[in-house]
C-alpha cells in the first residue's frame, strides 16, 4: 500500500484538554530515515568522547556504573529511543491546534502551516513530543484499515 497522503483523524494530546495533532502514515523509507539519524547521533557522540573516555564510561566498576548501564539498556529497549524525534515529528506532524506565535517575530517571512509547524517543533515540551513520537511510530507501523486500502 503507498502511504503518502494517509493521516490520522485529529488525536486529542491526553495531557493538554483542546489540544490535538494530526500525524501522517509514514513509509518504511521515512522511518528508516529517522532510526538513521538517531544512529548515527549515537556514534558521533561515542566518536567525540574518544577512546579512553568511552572504555572509562562503559568499564562497568561500581553500583553506579551498573546503575547507568541499567538505565541505557532500559532506554534501548523502548522502542521509540531508536528514532531521531526531530526527523521523525517533521515528517509526521500534518497539523496541530496549536495557534500561538512563540517561535515567529515580525522580521520572519510568512511562511505555510507546514513550514510552520516543522520550525516550532523544537519548542514542544518533551512529554508532548514524546507522546508525538509515539503516535507516529504506532500509526505507521500498524495495519491499514479497510478506509485506508481504498
Amino acid at each position: 500500500m503507498l502511504v503518502r497522503g494517509i493521516f490520522t483523524d485529529q488525536i486529542p494530546i491526553p495531557h493538554e484538554p483542546g489540544e490535538w495533532m494530526k500525524f501522517a502514515k509514514l513509509s518504511w523509507r521515512q522511518l528508516r530515515v529517522a532510526e538513521e539519524q538517531s544512529t548515527d547521533d549515537s556514534i558521533e557522540k561515542v566518536r567525540k568522547m574518544g577512546g579512553e573516555t568511552f572504555t572509562a564510561i562503559t568499564g562497568v566498576k561500581t553500583e553506579r556504573d551498573k546503575d547507568a548501564v541499567e538505565k541505557a539498556k532500559k532506554r534501548a529497549a523502548d522502542p521509540v529511543n531508536a528514532y531521531d524525534f526531530d526527523k521523525l515529528l517533521a515528517m509526521g506532524i500534518k497539523d496541530w491546534s496549536y495557534t500561538e506565535e512563540v517561535a515567529k517575530t515580525d522580521t520572519e517571512p510568512a511562511t505555510t502551516r507546514g513550514a510552520e509547524i516543522k520550525s516550532r517543533i523544537g519548542d514542544l515540551d518533551y512529554e508532548t513530543v514524546e507522546w508525538a513520537a509515539r503516535q507516529i511510530i504506532s500509526y505507521s507501523k500498524k495495519e491499514a484499515t479497510d478506509t485506508e486500502k481504498k
